[in-house]
């Protein structure tokens, strides 16, 4: 059996007793080396959380840059293409106003100069032969006729033929005389 002598009771004591205080000691370090690192990594992360705004700042400020930029574009392209659009549709519009015109002509003024020669008695003879052509505003008279009274003749037929919803149209006679070989 051990016997224990007061010495040693009070060295035991005192180690335990310093064993008690290293671990209260000891924890409180860890306690606050805990609260430390907890410090750092908080602070770790507000860093990389204000890198984090200011780079999805500099990227959104950059995509409204080139939204800007692209918008001035399609702005550039849509104005271009307005452009050729309305040059277009100018053309279109002269073209459309001209077509009349030659309808005109071609369903209306030719046959009426060609019904007021046929009528004529003085034209009407198979020795004469002639055809009525309109085109930008002018009857052309072609083929041929047996004098020259009749070459004159079908001049006047036609302007009278024109004269009153026509009057603007000018007759170009290109008739020759062929004289009757009978």
């Amino acid at each position: 059996m051990m016997v224990w002598k007061p010495w040693t009771r009070i060295a035991a004591f005192a180690i335990a007793g310093a064993a008690l205080a290293g671990c209260s000691n000891t924890m409180n370090g860890a306690s606050k080396d805990a609260n430390d690192n907890a410090a750092v990594v908080n602070s770790a992360a507000q860093d990389t959380a204000a890198s984090a705004k200011q780079t999805a700042d500099e990227a959104a400020a950059s995509a409204k840059q080139t939204t800007r930029e692209a918008g001035a574009q399609v702005s550039a392209a849509t104005d271009a293409a307005a452009g050729k659009v309305v040059i277009a549709a100018d053309q279109a519009s002269a073209a459309v106003k001209k077509v009349p015109k030659e309808v005109d002509a071609a369903l209306l003024v030719t046959p009426q100069v060609k019904t007021a020669i046929v009528r004529d008695v003085l034209l009407n003879d198979v020795r004469n032969q002639i055809n009525v052509d309109t085109a930008e505003g002018l009857v052309h008279l072609k083929g041929h006729v047996v004098n020259q009274r009749m070459k004159d003749r079908a001049s006047e037929v036609a302007a009278d033929a024109l004269r009153k919803d026509y009057a603007a149209y000018a007759i170009s006679n290109e008739l020759t005389v062929s004289p009757d070989k009978d």
